[in-house]
């Protein structure tokens, strides 16, 4: 927790003492694939998020992972 946030009435963080809000887990929006060691699609998730389809997010790991970053 950020210092200054300590002293502040109740309230004035936006976000509490905790950090996140009850609301943050259905403010985000995400995707994973999981792949093999062969870089072979093994399972994609997309149910946390409307904008990416499966088809995308495969062809999002496969540049991720041909970066080699």
């Amino acid at each position: 927790m950020h210092p200054d946030w300590e002293n502040q009435q109740p309230g004035r963080h936006p976000f509490g003492k905790q950090g996140m809000s009850p609301e943050t887990p259905f403010e985000s929006r995400f995707f994973w694939v999981a792949v093999d060691k062969n870089g072979s699609t093994v399972f994609t998730d997309t149910a946390s998020i409307a904008a990416v389809d499966a088809a995308e997010a495969e062809q999002y790991a496969r540049r991720a992972l041909s970066s080699g970053k």
